[in-house]
């Protein structure tokens, strides 16, 4: 399609600054015409910029409607996709939150089993140092006596020769 402005009359304000133009353009092949108030100063401008703004508004004011109601559509699917997808998050959460209260479970039982062993372990070494130093005390008694009557048998020994 090559469109072609027709006319372009300037739109006045009470104060005689223009504020928009009435823009008429045709397409030579088709013999359609299309015209549209535009905001805004188009005496200066390029002809592909004054049938580029017919256009626009005349895409708005006709299309605005179909556009409208295909965005509805779009927000509403997007809608439905967030708040599945919310239900997924939600549900990741949830099977998140109970494996994690599970291995959090394991973990205190293991530690709890560690902590007995632990301690038993520490009782039982208790008990064999507590009687390694019994044995100890009375291999001194015993060394100390032997050392001793070893004493007395040289002095006595030596006071009959």
């Amino acid at each position: 399609m090559a469109f072609k402005v027709n006319f372009n009359y300037p739109k006045y304000d009470d104060f005689g600054k223009v504020t928009g133009a009435f823009i008429g353009i045709s397409d030579p092949d088709t013999g359609d015409n299309l015209s549209a108030n535009v905001l805004g100063d188009y005496r200066t401008v390029g002809t592909s910029e004054a049938i580029t703004a017919v256009l626009d508004n005349f895409y708005k004011r006709n299309f605005a409607d179909k556009a409208m109601a295909e965005s509805v559509v779009k927000i509403d699917e997007l809608d439905a996709k967030t708040k599945d997808f919310a239900k997924q998050i939600a549900d990741a959460v949830s099977q998140i939150t109970a494996l994690k209260d599970e291995v959090m479970a394991e973990i205190k039982a293991e530690t709890d089993k560690n902590r007995d062993i632990i301690k038993l372990s520490t009782l039982t070494l208790n008990d064999a140092l507590a009687q390694i130093d019994e044995l100890m005390e009375l291999m001194e008694e015993q060394n100390n006596d032997i050392i001793g009557n070893a004493e007395e048998t040289d002095r006595g020994g030596l006071e009959h020769e």
